[in-house]
């Protein structure tokens, strides 16, 4: 399975997406806690990335992203606490995202084996790595 993943199927996306909405007062619900956890996931994919050799662009490209939609958004709110009602929200997006993977045909673990897979074949799937190589390539 070799497919690249659209932005709407990355949760990291709907993670930064949910900031956003709070850095803007839409919502009270701080995704600070999911952040963090992703940023914790992410740590191994990135061990993982260096082991299995990706490519040093990819590798980069996968830092760069992370830091921007990630590391900022929490550097941003060191100073705001996490309540309770937070990862409930978390949680509640998280059901949300996979009804929405499920009504477009896939699932998170098939989302998440075809991110594995392509760290092993060195392969850019995600959405800016996709669309970032792509630009470079044409430069």
């Amino acid at each position: 399975m070799e497919l690249k993943t659209r932005f709407d199927f990355v949760f990291s996306y709907w993670i930064f997406a949910w900031y956003i909405f709070y850095a803007l007062g839409l919502t009270i619900y701080n995704p600070k806690a999911f952040l963090i956890i992703s940023v914790s996931i992410n740590i191994f994919i990135f061990l993982s990335m260096i082991y299995y050799k990706n490519a040093f662009i990819y590798i980069l490209l996968f830092v760069v992203a992370n830091f921007i939609i990630k590391v900022i958004p929490i550097f941003l709110m060191r100073n705001v606490s996490i309540k309770m009602r937070d990862y409930y929200a978390g949680a509640g997006l998280f059901v949300v995202y996979n009804i929405w993977l499920h009504i477009n045909g896939t699932s998170f673990i098939e989302i998440m084996k075809n991110q594995y897979d392509a760290v092993l074949k060195n392969d850019a799937r995600t959405p800016f790595m996709n669309y970032a190589v792509k630009f470079f390539d044409k430069n």
